[in-house]
């Protein structure tokens, strides 16, 4: 499988991402970004700053050149910048109103304490993957399954078991 490293995109490229994930129909009991975003367009908005931060970290794949399915992921460890983490916090508080604050940042009070967390007390290695997302001329046709199997092939060139 070719798995490309993404150094750079447009921002029609960015916002591809963006719209896509925004537009995504969660299943029943799902709540996606909602969380976070006051709306449809603060989660593109949200997802194309996530995308600008996973580029600069160097963190962010695609299935091939055509760039039909995007993957952020990160080995334990990769801690980001501290100008990523604000650019990140940045954007986060333009796309949420009040409500939203307060529940993202209970969220955020909860990050200690995830699966990443507990692999890293006991210096268990793993793969974090922060995104996936399929562009929209792309979906129903297995990318997605393509983009676990890159995160997988990191896992397993690292030692990391699944």
């Amino acid at each position: 499988m070719m798995t490309v490293k993404i150094n750079t995109l447009t921002e029609t490229e960015i916002r591809s991402i963006g719209d896509a994930f925004a537009d995504h129909a969660y299943a029943y009991g799902e709540f996606g970004m909602s969380y976070l975003a006051r709306d449809r367009q603060a989660v593109s908005d949200f997802i194309c700053a996530y995308v600008r931060v996973a580029i600069k970290e160097r963190i962010l794949y695609s299935t091939s050149e055509r760039h039909e399915a995007f993957i952020a992921f990160k080995k334990n460890g990769h801690n980001m910048s501290l100008s990523s983490a604000a650019d990140l916090l940045g954007s986060a508080y333009k796309c949420a109103d009040l409500p939203h604050i307060f529940t993202a940042c209970k969220g955020f009070l909860h990050y200690g304490t995830g699966y990443g967390a507990i692999l890293s007390k006991f210096m268990i290695p793993y793969i974090y993957v922060g995104m996936v997302d399929v562009t929209k001329a792309y979906q129903g046709q297995g990318y997605m399954r393509k983009l676990l199997e890159i995160a997988l092939e990191e896992g397993r060139k690292h030692a990391i078991s699944g």
